[in-house]
């Protein structure tokens, strides 16, 4: 069972009185991921691939489940003008606690590219704001990644 079932009990799909979905949440996930991509203007091909793979994984998604949900995802991003609409459907769904894991998921596609550029910074700050997490949890989970791509061997910038 993935996480997605784990935690919803295999309701993805079903709507809430809200009018919500259970697939609401990869989606609005994968809309941070790629939104923080285009932070510095362009979305590399690799931070594509990162934000697939970091999804699959989370979710515990298969290939053509991702494509679906980076599809979904890049199609709302160009109807919305902030990140106030995902981080709410992420904010609704998990505790606080269990957004970390999305602001790493935000830092470990920042440093796709080993760098870490002003405004892809600001933007995170951003969103780590919008998902309730005080500076201390943004900052915790920034180190977290980059100290995992150290381990690595592959340092990254700031």
């Amino acid at each position: 069972m993935g996480f997605w079932e784990r935690i919803f009990g295999g309701q993805a799909g079903r709507s809430d009185a809200s009018g919500s979905t259970a697939s609401d949440l990869p989606v609005a996930v994968a809309a941070l991921l790629l939104h923080i991509g285009m932070a510095d203007f362009e979305l590399l091909t690799e931070e594509r691939e990162r934000a697939s793979a970091l999804l699959a994984d989370y979710f515990d998604f298969p290939a053509e489940r991702v494509s679906e949900i980076m599809a979904e995802a890049s199609r709302q991003l160009r109807e919305q003008t902030g990140m106030y609409v995902f981080t709410e459907r992420i904010n609704r769904a998990l505790p606080r606690e269990e957004r970390i894991p999305i602001m790493e998921m935000v830092w470990a596609v920042i440093f796709t590219d080993r760098r870490l550029e002003g405004n892809e910074d600001q933007v995170a700050h951003g969103i780590s704001r919008l998902l309730g997490l005080d500076h201390s949890q943004m900052i915790a989970a920034k180190m977290k990644v980059r100290n995992e791509l150290d381990k690595r061997g592959g340092g990254a910038g700031r």
